[in-house]
C-alpha cells in the first residue's frame, strides 16, 4: 500500500471480522484478539446480506480533536488517522462509483457506517448506522440525517449517532453529550455539532481539577453542559438531588416517556451499587395495539359530571427502550426497571435509572407534568362526550409547524375542522393530548384531543382548544374574562393519530 494513497477495498459481511483483525493488526499494531468483543458483538445484529467497503486512512472529525487536544502529547505512538467501513444493502462495485447513472442506485443501498480508530479496546468511533441494517428493527426513534462523502460520491443515511467511548478524553458522560448535540446540531438551525473539545473546556468552567484524562461525569454537570450548548434542560429525579425534583416511580417512568414519545432523546443517569453510567434513550419498541389489556394497568380516575373515566397513560403499555450506549452497539433494547439487562458483566446487573435530562428547547416553559394535569382538568370541567369510560391518553410535544403540516396531509380530520385548526395562532411548540380507545387505537385513529401552549407557564391561559366529538373548544381573549370559551359546532369523526415525533425503519436504508 502507497503511503501516500487510500487503501480501500470492498467485502462481504461474512468477512468483516477477519478484515477489520488483519486491518488493525497491520496498521494500529494490535493483535487479533483485542477487537473481538466490538465486532462479534455489532456482527450478531448486523443483517446477512450487507457488502462493505472500507478506506484507510480516513479523517474523523471526533477522533482526530481528541488526538490534537490529548493523545498527541502522550510520549506512546498513537495513530492520527481511523478507518471508514461502509455498509450497502446489496453488491456495490467500484464502477457504480465512476458513473452518475448508478449514484441513485447507490443512494437507496447505503446503510451507514461506523469509525474504527486506534483506541485499542474500543476501536469503534463515530457512527451512523440506518435501522435497515439490522436483522431486527421493530422500533420507533428519533433520528437524522448524516451526508458523507463515501468513495467520491456524497451519500445521506438516516441514524442515530453513535460511538464507544475511548475511555480517556471522552467516557459515557462526554459520548451522550456528544451523540444529543450530534443530533441536534445535524437537525435544528438553532444548535451545532460539538467536538470532546468544546464538552471540556465548557465543563472546566465548573471543575476544580483538570479534565482530561476523564473520570466521568455527574448528571447535573451532563445538564450544565447541555444547558451551555443552547438547549433548556430539565432534571427530573427518582430521588433526592440538589439540582432536580423527586418524582415517585410511577410518574417518573411517564414522564421519560412523554418526552421520548415527543421524539427527544434523553438522556439517563443510571447506576446500582457498582458503578453509575450514562445512555441516551431514543425511542422504544412497537407497541401491539391488538393486545393491549386494559386490566393490566392502572387508570386515572377522572370524575366527569355523573361518571368516571378511567384514563390510561398509553407510555404505560411501552415494555423496551431503545438505548444508545456506548459500551453496546446502537439501537440496544432494554426495558425501563433493566437498562443493563444485554450486559455480561456482574458490575452492570441490577442498574436502574436514577435521573434523567431532557434537553428541550430553551423556550419551553411548561413541562410535561404540568401539561398533563392542564388535560386532566379540560376533561374534568368540559362536556366532551367521548364514548365508553375507558379512554387512552397520549401526550407529547411537537413543533406547530410539524403539527399543522400532519393535520393538513395525514390526520384525515373533516375539511372545516381542519380549517379551524390552521387558522387558529399558536406558539412555536406545543404539547399535544390525544384521546382515543381500544377499538380506535387498532386502527390509530383518536376522536379527541387538546392543543396547549408549551410556552406558556400561566396554566390559565395555556390551552389553544380542544377537539372532541361535541365540537372544537376555542379559547376567545375577547370573551367574558371569566370565560374565554368558544364553542364550534362542527361534526367530529374519527382521525388520524399525528405520529410524526418518532420514526420506524423504512425500505432501502431510509426511515
Amino acid at each position: 500500500m502507497s503511503e501516500q494513497g487510500i487503501f480501500s477495498a470492498f467485502f462481504p459481511i461474512s468477512e468483516l471480522e477477519l478484515t477489520v483483525k488483519d486491518f488493525v493488526c497491520e496498521n494500529f499494531k494490535y493483535f487479533h484478539q483485542t477487537v473481538d468483543q466490538q465486532i462479534n458483538r455489532l456482527l450478531k445484529l448486523l443483517r446477512d446480506d450487507i457488502n462493505c467497503y472500507i478506506e484507510y486512512p480516513y479523517v474523523d472529525k471526533v477522533y482526530r480533536n481528541s488526538y490534537y487536544n490529548f493523545y498527541s502529547t502522550k510520549h506512546n505512538l498513537t495513530f492520527r488517522d481511523c478507518a471508514r467501513i461502509s455498509f450497502f444493502s446489496s453488491l456495490v462495485m467500484q464502477k457504480y462509483f465512476r458513473d452518475e447513472k448508478y449514484f441513485n442506485i447507490i443512494e437507496k443501498e447505503y446503510l451507514g457506517f461506523i469509525t474504527i480508530r486506534p483506541t485499542l479496546p474500543n476501536i469503534i468511533g463515530r457512527s451512523m448506522l440506518s435501522p435497515n441494517s439490522y436483522k431486527e428493527n421493530n422500533w420507533m426513534c428519533c433520528y437524522t440525517n448524516s451526508n458523507e462523502v463515501v468513495n467520491g460520491v456524497r451519500l445521506n443515511v438516516q441514524a442515530f449517532p453513535h460511538s464507544s467511548q475511548d475511555k480517556e478524553t471522552i467516557t459515557c458522560a462526554e459520548t451522550t453529550i456528544w451523540s444529543v448535540m450530534e443530533y441536534f446540531g445535524s437537525k435544528y438551525p438553532e444548535y451545532k455539532p460539538i467536538l470532546p473539545s468544546k464538552i471540556i473546556e465548557t465543563l472546566s468552567h465548573q471543575s476544580f481539577e483538570r479534565q482530561l484524562p476523564s473520570h466521568g461525569l455527574t448528571a447535573e454537570q451532563i445538564s450544565y453542559a447541555l444547558k451551555e450548548f443552547g438547549l433548556g434542560t430539565r432534571l427530573y429525579s427518582i430521588q433526592e438531588k440538589n439540582n432536580g425534583n423527586l418524582y415517585p416511580e410511577e410518574e417518573f417512568r411517564r414522564l421519560l416517556g412523554y418526552y421520548i414519545e415527543s421524539g427527544i432523546p434523553i438522556v439517563a443517569a443510571i447506576e446500582n451499587k457498582y458503578i453509575g453510567h450514562a445512555i441516551v434513550i431514543i425511542g422504544h419498541t412497537f407497541v401491539d395495539h391488538n393486545k393491549i389489556n386494559l386490566s393490566h394497568y392502572k387508570p386515572t380516575k377522572i370524575k366527569v359530571n355523573d361518571h368516571t373515566l378511567n384514563l390510561y397513560d398509553y407510555v404505560d403499555f411501552i415494555t423496551d427502550y431503545v438505548v444508545i450506549d456506548d459500551n453496546m452497539p446502537p439501537y440496544n433494547i432494554a426495558p425501563f426497571n433493566n437498562p443493563t439487562k444485554n450486559y455480561n458483566s456482574e458490575h452492570f446487573k441490577n442498574c436502574v435509572i436514577k435521573n434523567f435530562i431532557a434537553p428541550l428547547y430553551n423556550k419551553i416553559y411548561l413541562e410535561a407534568g404540568g401539561a398533563r394535569e392542564l388535560i386532566i382538568s379540560y376533561l374534568e370541567a368540559f362536556d366532551h362526550n367521548l364514548p365508553g369510560k375507558d379512554i387512552i391518553f397520549k401526550l407529547f410535544y411537537t413543533s406547530s409547524r410539524s403539527f399543522k403540516a400532519e393535520l393538513n396531509g395525514k390526520m384525515n380530520l373533516n375539511i372545516d375542522a381542519t380549517n379551524v385548526i390552521l387558522n387558529s395562532t399558536m406558539p412555536k411548540f406545543i404539547w399535544l393530548g390525544i384521546f382515543t380507545n381500544k377499538k380506535l387505537i387498532k386502527e390509530s385513529k383518536a376522536n379527541g384531543m387538546v392543543i396547549i401552549d408549551a410556552t406558556e407557564p400561566n396554566n390559565r391561559d395555556s390551552r389553544i382548544l380542544m377537539v372532541s366529538p361535541n365540537g372544537i373548544t376555542v379559547n376567545n381573549p375577547h370573551a367574558d374574562p371569566k370565560n374565554k370559551l368558544d364553542v364550534i359546532s362542527i361534526r367530529i369523526e374519527n382521525f388520524n393519530i399525528f405520529a410524526n415525533n418518532l420514526k420506524k425503519a423504512g425500505k432501502n436504508g431510509k426511515t
